[in-house]
């Protein structure tokens, strides 16, 4: 059988990969556990460069162990990417008797491939100061090494000098991730990337932040930074691949227009360039014409298009812009010759321009047999500083032939392609695809095999080549570039291969092929399923051989089996016999979790956990009703659910809370009056059970508590009557300040409101505490979990509510009044939206 092959070889098309990062787990989402247990090593690919102990962050820790996202022990701070970072610290200086120790940590990982010398890179990052960070730096850098880091010093400051860093500017924002992005360029062999803080303690600059001594965990006082969105880039804005330095123009050979018919490929970075912003600098004394697209440009694409035979195609910019990553060919002039090189076999779209000129002087200088060195220059002004430049030997550029010189109609066709890093190799394809037949016919003694024997070939050839190449996967040649040759056939070959015979000329490969069937079994097994889930069947099919015995004495095939385990078989036929093993696991489909019903919530922010993780199933994993993953989940909705989910099944568990509002009130008519002084009260609350403590030594509770009792105050005073509301295990207090005068007594007192609602509507849109006779007052703010949230000074304080959600919040006042005496009050109230 014959198969014929065309192998496309394209002038001036190439791929290069532009820009990739080298950082691998960039955002630190990628982990080997949840950070609790390992620091920064529980990133998978970080670790720390010295004894010190980087930290992770993770929103995965919903243990409560401070290593979470958002809240942590330093503070709060969302993610910038995903649901991790990186938290270090950057200085801390200890003095004390016996002690002179600078203390501080560093994050390295290695890089997907080493940096290649004089190779721009651009080293980026994210960072942001921690809240609870006492003090701040200015000193921050990234080192690139060729071998891993690993200092064992006490945690003191590594010494060396990083490659990209800043200094002088306070590194003191809490709230935004800052870019650290600076360029450099490669040494080489640049393997490994190290974040922190370089500086000695003698020039490392810091400054207070403002955070009180002693809010660090442990209570010591150090800069303590989070980081993420590492990379480590190569700085493409677009590269020179190519350039055609010896053109044909077969259109007018008593007249020829070399200049005319040059080209240059490029390929484009990152971001869009455009046309107009393009400038050349050509090795010859050529001026830079500009780009030209006109009518005459587009007939030229149309006639090229017409001419491809292949699966290329090529077009012109479109109002000018390159787009990113596309490969672009620089045409010398619009008076370009189409059929002077053949695109026939063109298999790539190229972006096409034209150089807006008419010169047939060339711009590049041709084969010398002096060693002469000629650099192109291309640069864009826009983006600042995109510019790219190479060079070649003009003593190298070689002929059709691969050799050097020859007369001028041999040599048409050189060209010279470049590395990124701008290393020149030469090569010659000619004009256009050499004409002529060319075949091959391969043919053996023998077309069925057992293993090890010896197969004699030979091959009958038509047309100009350059010599055969034979190969197999299944076989060594005793010459794999002559005819007559023999192979011999791999013990191991699989039941049947092709042998092929290769014909080479400049532009093609003509393929011939034969078909070879091996008798020696190869023996492997299918099976209907790698899993064998409880109570269900597998089958297991052997192919290969004529006979089979299975590990368990069956000669049955297909064989089917009811449980999991190693199964292992052995074929035979005239050639000898061969064994093939499979291990089929066995699982268990998900069984139900049983939830607690009925299930309450005293506050629809009220932080729900669920902890799975000794439920016992096989491979298993959990989706929670937000998307996370994992046996933990951590959220505030009223019902949510998880998907259980293996290979063998599928398990939805749903968990539903009642939120329970309870709200309390209380109204009076008057809370002022002299002694004995009787009040009405009224209250406006929900349902539930009603407790009264009057402040007076009276109380009225469970279960004789009741809505609108009557009290009478027979001292004179300053009361606080407060009424508690509870249902289903969830309570709301409400509070009345009761004021009895004497004779001549001054009334005293607060009015402090248990609910507001920051709607913006105008009304109660405040938490304001109104005094009686007050002259001054001070208190603070807290949330459900203890943490101050804002601070109240002065009689007029109030406080809308900030960036914070609803719930319950907590207050601590101190009031100071007009006839000198002090009280203070503490107590809850709701912020609703």
């Amino acid at each position: 059988m014959k198969n014929t092959i065309t192998v496309v070889l394209s002038l001036l098309i190439t791929t290069i990969a532009l820009s990739q990062n080298l950082v691998p787990n960039p955002s630190f989402e990628d982990n080997n556990s949840c950070p609790a247990t390992g620091g920064i090593s529980s990133s998978i690919g970080w670790i720390n460069a010295s004894d010190g102990t980087a930290d992770y962050y993770n929103a995965c820790d919903v243990y409560s162990w401070g290593n979470g996202v958002p809240s942590n022990s330093f503070g709060y701070q969302p993610a910038r990417t995903g649901n991790a970072y990186a938290g270090m610290i950057f200085n801390w200086v200890i003095s004390a008797p016996n002690i002179d120790q600078d203390y501080r940590e560093y994050i390295q990982i290695q890089l997907t491939s080493p940096l290649v010398a004089g190779v721009e890179y651009n080293v980026e990052f994210y960072w942001n100061t921690a809240d609870n960070s006492t003090h701040y730096v200015e000193n921050l850098g990234a080192h690139l090494s060729n071998t891993q880091l690993n200092f064992n010093q006490g945690g003191v400051a590594i010494n060396l000098t990083p490659q990209v860093s800043v200094s002088g500017s306070p590194l003191n924002d809490n709230v935004n991730w800052v870019l650290f992005s600076q360029s450099f360029v490669a040494s080489g062999g640049e393997s490994f990337l190290t974040i922190g803080n370089f500086n000695n303690p003698s020039n490392t600059v810091s400054g207070l932040t403002g955070v009180p001594s002693g809010t660090m965990p442990g209570g010591v006082d150090f800069g303590y930074y989070y980081i993420d969105d590492v990379s480590v880039k190569a700085v493409n804005c677009f590269e020179i691949e190519k350039i055609l330095v010896d053109a044909c123009d077969n259109h007018n050979q008593q007249n020829p227009d070399e200049g005319k018919n040059e080209m240059v490929t490029f390929r484009v970075g990152s971001q869009d360039l455009n046309v107009a912003n393009l400038s050349v600098n050509w090795p010859s004394s050529n001026p830079w014409g500009g780009v030209v697209q006109n009518a005459i440009t587009t007939q030229l694409i149309t006639t090229i298009n017409s001419s491809i035979t292949a699966c290329g195609y090529v077009k012109e910019p479109i109002g000018g812009v390159l787009p990113a990553g596309k490969e672009v060919l620089l045409i010398t002039s619009y008076e370009f010759n189409p059929l002077a090189h053949s695109f026939a076999n063109l298999n790539d779209t190229l972006i096409v321009i034209f150089q807006d000129a008419t010169t047939g002087a060339g711009h590049f200088r041709n084969y010398n047999s002096s060693s002469v060195i000629k650099t192109l220059e291309m640069s864009f002004s826009t983006p600042n500083g995109c510019s790219d430049q190479v060079s070649y030997n003009i003593n190298l550029l070689v002929n059709q032939s691969g050799t050097s010189g020859g007369t001028s109609a041999e040599k048409d066709g050189a060209f010279v392609s470049f590395e990124p890093n701008g290393t020149a190799s030469y090569n010659n394809l000619g004009c256009q695809v050499p004409t002529g037949i060319l075949s091959i016919d391969i043919s053996s003694n023998i077309s069925s095999v057992c293993g090890g024997s010896i197969i004699n070939l030979d091959a009958e050839i038509e047309g100009l080549n350059n010599g055969i190449i034979w190969s197999s996967n299944q076989g060594v040649f005793s010459a794999d570039n002559s005819t007559p040759t023999t192979m011999t056939v791999n013990n191991g070959a699989a039941n049947s291969f092709y042998i092929y015979g290769g014909v080479i000329s400049y532009c093609d490969t003509i393929l011939d092929s034969l078909l070879i069937t091996v008798n020696n079994p190869t023996v492997s097994i299918a099976t209907s399923n790698n899993l064998l889930c409880t109570g269900q069947t597998v089958t297991l099919t052997a192919s290969g051989a004529d006979t089979y015995l299975w590990n368990n004495g069956s000669t049955t095939n297909p064989l089917v089996i009811t449980a999991g385990g190693n199964y292992s078989v052995t074929g035979t036929n005239g050639c000898g016999n061969d064994n093939d093993a499979i291990t089929i696991s066995e699982m268990q489909a998900p069984t139900p979790i049983i939830v607690p019903s009925p299930m309450y919530s005293c506050d629809s922010n009220e932080l729900h956990q669920v902890d799975l993780s000794t439920n016992v199933c096989d491979n298993c994993t959990y989706t929670w009703s937000d998307g996370s993953t994992g046996t933990q989940f951590s959220g505030n909705e009223p019902n949510y659910s998880v998907t259980i989910q293996n290979a063998c099944g599928t398990q939805t568990v749903n968990y539903n809370y009642t939120v329970i509002t309870v709200l309390a009130d209380i109204t009076v008519q008057d809370s002022i009056g002299n002694a004995p002084f009787t009040v009405p009260f009224s209250s406006v609350s929900s349902s539930g059970e009603y407790s009264w403590d009057f402040d007076n030594g009276n109380s009225i509770g469970f279960p004789y508590g009741i809505e609108n009792p009557i009290e009478t105050f027979n001292q004179s005073g300053e009361y606080l009557v407060t009424l508690t509301i509870s249902e289903m295990g969830c309570t709301a207090t409400a509070y009345q300040t009761i004021i009895v005068n004497g004779s001549f007594s001054l009334p005293t007192g607060v009015i402090i409101p248990n609910i507001f609602t920051p709607n913006g509507d105008g009304e109660n849109d405040a938490f304001f505490i109104e005094t009686i006779n007050g002259s001054n007052m001070s208190g603070s703010i807290f949330n459900r979990w203890g943490r101050k949230v804002h601070e109240l000074n002065g009689l007029d304080a109030k406080w809308n509510g900030g960036k914070y959600n609803e719930g319950t919040y907590y207050y601590i006042i101190k009031v100071t009044f007009a006839d000198g005496s002090t009280k203070e009050y503490e107590g809850s109230f709701m912020m609703t939206k």
